[in-house]
């Protein structure tokens, strides 16, 4: 068996149905291998960049590691970006890149450079396979690394002699281990004194709140984190990746908070006594440039990565481990230590958060109703939060879009339902994801939304969701401009310098791909044309753009500080 043909069984037999990418002369023979897979796809993306980010979402919805390849050289360089975006999010990605034969290292063959120095910033674990019979090693080693511990990519260059190689070994003498195949792989928990010591300390707080972080996403630990919550009537506030963790319209989810400035979240965090902070890196952003927690706040932080307890806040009790099975051991020795005082429904404080939150929904509402043109994104939010069913998947691109999904948008439902790329939190990734997170979900209606400058980077790929066939829905928010920069930039000097586009209608460049386009103009006409755009989708098996006439105007005050 040649290396190509031995790689591609091994992605077969962890289970593995779409590899993301786009072909290249390196990587002939592991295109052969999956063209002979009765069980693999190879779905070709129009840039390797589009590829990843589309792998990284098919992950983040199937619990699997997403797969995605790349040719030598600029096809490794385009790949970076993806990579990076999931080094930063924590989501498992195996990105194969080919390479140059072996024997022409260093005499400066065509497209050569050094891609495992390229990747290896963003990456957990790199292997330059220059033994056709080390793939089988390798492979299995990725898959472990990327799934075991925090989640990552992880990173294969294979040579194209290699690749065209003889293995020595016999399709019936393939192994994998299963286990790596979903994430989490292992599930570690803390000792059993570290957990009596954080039940305790619970127990003691007045004003305990839950920060849930993205981490509670990639260990399914919502189930976890709303028996908690509701066991001792605890707040639960979440970053913008960790929307999901609770319902959000639970009667103790209290929002995204931190850099959202949604005051409903930020109240409880800046009041609190306790923090129970789990699976987040306390980055900029969720904490509201780490002023959040307080500092008068005692810190329980729950994280798999050792690494990142005690980076930000001081913490009284580190709890190293999966956070599913970390919140399962606390809860059990919660219930066996409390009273009936602690377990007692507390009304009082149901009443406060109650207040709180329909307070901010009352003013968010009204912000929410803006009839005003160009048409606000809260409004665009609003409409397609009545049209859209409980589990609907919602992607937002990076910069405001990004903000205004997770100040606006109810996640109804507990699970990934929420995308946003916050792991480089760079814009054009929205759209990729869009198509990624449909793959992974043929069954469930997909929504994007995202600026019309982020859309200029991935607008390519709308050839990739016609012939592919993919029933999605993007809504570009067109203001014809950077408009995060735009803002910052009239707000510190008073004008603009390259910000600021020709106009371009993004329905008329939908239809000249062949799929379909919409524009809206004015604020009555959006549920009726997200309504028709859906069906539209469906009907014709492809993305139906809404390019929607928006403002240049913050979602958060605090963007032009950050």
């Amino acid at each position: 068996m040649i290396g190509g043909f031995l790689l591609a069984k091994m992605l077969e037999k962890y289970e593995v149905e779409h590899v993301f990418g786009v072909p290249g002369g390196q990587t002939l023979a592991l295109y052969w291998g999956i063209l002979e897979s009765p069980k693999i796809d190879h779905l070709m993306f129009r840039c390797e960049r589009c590829a990843g980010y589309a792998a990284m979402a098919y992950s983040m919805i199937k619990y699997k590691p997403g797969v995605c390849d790349a040719t030598v050289g600029p096809g490794a360089t385009h790949l970076v970006p993806s990579v990076a975006e999931a080094w930063g999010a924590s989501i498992p990605l195996i990105a194969i890149t080919s390479d140059n034969p072996t024997w022409t290292a260093n005499k400066w063959a065509s497209q050569s450079c050094d891609q495992i120095s390229m990747l290896k910033p963003f990456v957990k674990a790199s292997f330059n396979i220059i033994d056709p019979s080390k793939i089988m090693p390798h492979v299995n080693e990725a898959f472990k690394i990327a799934t075991s511990g925090r989640p990552g990519p992880v990173h294969l260059n294979i040579p194209m002699d290699i690749l065209m190689g003889e293995t020595g070994i016999k399709e019936e003498e393939i192994s994998v281990n299963p286990k790596y195949s979903t994430y989490p792989s292992a599930r570690p928990t803390p000792s059993h004194d570290h957990i009596l010591k954080a039940a305790k300390l619970i127990l003691k707080s007045k004003k305990p709140v839950i920060l849930a972080g993205g981490g509670v996403i990639i260990s399914q630990a919502w189930d976890e984190v709303i028996q908690l919550s509701e066991l001792l009537t605890i707040p639960v506030v979440t970053t913008i990746t960790g929307k999901g963790s609770i319902p959000e319209d639970h009667p103790l989810s209290v929002g995204v908070g931190g850099a959202t400035l949604k005051e409903c979240a930020n109240k409880f965090l800046e009041e609190a006594d306790l923090a129970i902070i789990v699976g987040c890196k306390t980055g900029q952003y969720a904490t509201l440039n780490w002023t959040l927690p307080p500092k008068t706040a005692k810190i329980i932080h729950i994280d798999i990565d050792p690494n990142e307890i005690g980076r930000n806040f001081p913490t009284e009790v580190p709890l190293i481990g999966d956070a599913k099975a970390t919140l399962q051991q606390l809860i059990k020795i919660i219930k066996n230590i409390a009273n009936k005082d602690h377990l007692l429904t507390a009304s009082q404080r149901r009443a406060e958060i109650k207040k709180v939150v329909e307070k901010w929904r009352k003013e968010a509402e009204k912000i929410m109703s803006s009839d005003e043109t160009p048409i606000s994104v809260p409004r665009i939010i609003k409409e397609l939060r009545s049209i859209l069913p409980r589990n609907a998947v919602f992607i937002c691109d990076g910069s405001m879009a990004s903000f205004y999904g997770a100040i606006y948008y109810t996640i109804q439902s507990k699970g990934r339902y929420f995308i946003a790329p916050r792991g480089m939190a760079g814009i054009g990734v929205g759209f990729p994801l869009t198509l990624g997170a449909k793959i992974a979900s043929p069954n469930k209606l997909v929504v994007g939304m995202g600026g019309d400058g982020g859309f200029a980077y991935s607008i390519h790929e709308l050839e990739t969701s016609r012939r592919l066939k993919i029933p999605t829905i993007y809504i570009v928010l067109n203001n014809g401009s950077f408009g995060w920069i735009k803002m910052a930039q009239l707000n510190y000097f008073g004008k603009t310098i390259s910000t600021d586009f020709t106009e371009l209608n993004y329905a008329e460049i939908a239809e000249a791909f062949k799929c379909k386009g919409y524009r809206v103009e004015k604020p009555s006409e959006l549920k009726e044309t997200i309504k028709e755009a859906i069906k539209a989708a469906t009907e014709n098996e492809c993305t139906s753009i809404v390019d929607v006439k928006t403002q240049v105007k913050a979602a958060s005050e605090v963007l032009v500080k950050l």
